[in-house]
């Protein structure tokens, strides 16, 4: 009896070890890398077709302004890109990236709008690895990349927001 009773203590104490690891590792670690622009001139065929969804109001992302005029010149797109590690037990699923936009910025778009693929097709970040996630933002070309990225995701159905400032 006094066996049994010291193996159920060890298998309390290696579950409540077990469930304050996953607790303390719900939030995942959100790593910046490095942003870049690329002039607007140089991808025609981008710009026009981003330039054209946002004056038929059919952007695929967020819109920052009703509408916009000026040429490919004036304009780049800056991508974004951040490594989201889960050091957690359980999957992050839904995992989002978004910009808080400044003077200029004239919309946002995830890597898979971009690539023609399904915006509704949930990215997951599996436990125990990390996933790249990718926002592209057109702006004027003389912009900074200072921005506040917010990064949300859910586990187990519960809502997370991570917020980080880039650069």
């Amino acid at each position: 009896m006094k066996k049994a009773a010291i193996v159920l203590i060890a298998l309390v104490i290696v579950a409540g070890g077990i469930l304050a690891y996953a607790a303390v590792n719900t939030q995942l670690k959100v790593i910046l890398n490095n942003a870049h622009m690329t002039p607007a001139a140089q991808l025609k065929g981008e710009f026009d077709r981003w330039m054209n969804a946002l004056n038929n109001n059919s952007v695929q992302g967020t819109a920052f302004v009703s509408a916009a005029n000026g040429t490919a010149e004036e304009y780049g797109f800056l991508v974004y890109s951040v490594t989201l590690k889960n050091n957690g037990l359980l999957p992050a699923e839904m995992a989002e990236v978004q910009v808080s936009p400044v003077q200029g910025d004239v919309l946002a778009y995830s890597s898979q709008a971009s690539l023609g693929q399904n915006v509704n097709h949930p990215i997951t970040v599996p436990p125990g690895e990390e996933e790249m996630l990718q926002l592209v933002l057109l702006t004027k070309s003389d912009s900074h990349a200072v921005r506040d990225i917010i990064i949300t995701y859910y586990i187990w159905g519960h809502p997370f927001l991570v917020k980080v400032t880039y650069g």
